[in-house]
């Protein structure tokens, strides 16, 4: 025996359709059973057409900067810092040499290279290459969360939160290696990414910050 409303077949004895849950009628004359069948409209459905379903494409894995990359940058800004204050040294060293307390253009020399360091990653994370020189070396960016280049005064943030990373033997810095987005502590306080540069606009296009 057929369901007259979905067309499965079920048993003799069944009281409902096994499929649809219709209640069975009594058993009737083949040809009115299949006079029946056929006035019997298929029922409707709310699901368009597969052509002309909206697929969305599936938003690309973002690729962050890991710890050893970001090592390496860091690496080089540390032998751009250190030339310099070797400069600055070097053309201290006379001034030193001339003054009777030495003491003092101990502390403007050491003034100045603070100064310096601190005005070179602000300025340059804030800036168009919105990196280091270390950092695009190895083609880093920095940004905010939602991939846009950072402000001066983030950019300043970030810079002294690296103090605080370094605190306990420089854990905040080891959490790039297994934090989600490899982000240091230093990266969380300030609302800072690190990633590739061909990955910044991927990340921003991937990402709906319209709403």
């Amino acid at each position: 025996m057929y369901c007259i409303k979905c067309g499965n077949k079920h048993g003799e004895n069944d009281k409902f359709c096994g499929s649809c849950g219709y209640k069975v009628e009594p058993v009737e004359p083949k040809e009115e059973q299949q006079e029946l069948f056929e006035k019997v409209e298929p029922e409707k459905t709310d699901v368009p057409p597969i052509g002309s379903q909206q697929r969305t494409k599936p938003k690309p894995r973002m690729n962050y900067a890991g710890f050893w990359l970001r090592a390496g940058a860091i690496a080089i800004d540390i032998g751009i810092v250190c030339a310099f204050g070797f400069i600055v040294g070097f053309l201290f060293y006379p001034i030193q040499s001339a003054m009777y307390e030495p003491l003092i253009a101990d502390v403007f020399q050491n003034l100045i290279i603070i100064v310096a360091v601190f005005l070179y990653f602000s300025l340059m994370e804030s800036s168009k290459w919105q990196a280091t020189v270390g950092k695009k070396a190895v083609g880093l960016k920095v940004t905010d969360l939602n991939g846009n280049r950072i402000s001066f005064g983030r950019a300043t943030g970030r810079y002294f939160s690296k103090f605080i990373s370094g605190i306990a033997c420089y854990i905040g810095y080891i959490m790039v290696s297994f934090t989600q987005k490899k982000q240091g502590l230093h990266d969380m306080i300030a609302g800072t990414l690190v990633f590739k540069e061909e990955k910044q606009e991927q990340y921003y296009k991937s990402n709906d910050f319209s709403s």
